[in-house]
Order: structure tokens, then sequence, then C-alpha cells
């Protein structure tokens, strides 16, 4: 991710939310290529 994004209490927000997107993502990700 990108480390310039200054964490400022909106920003902190918006960070949190591209995170979970960005886990969510990769867990679609692992299931459906199944890499275990």
């Amino acid at each position: 991710m990108c480390k310039a994004i200054k964490l400022t209490a909106p920003g902190k927000e918006e960070f949190q939310k591209e995170r979970k997107l960005f886990f969510e993502m990769i867990s679609q990700f692992i299931l459906t290529h199944d890499l275990s």
C-alpha cells in the first residue's frame, strides 16, 4: 500500500475502507485459486 497516505481523521477512515476492500479482494483471489 502507499505509505504516502497521511493518516488524518478523515483520511484514516478512507484508509480503513480501502484496506477492508483490499483484504476482501485477496480473500476472494485465494478462494478462487485455492493456493493452500
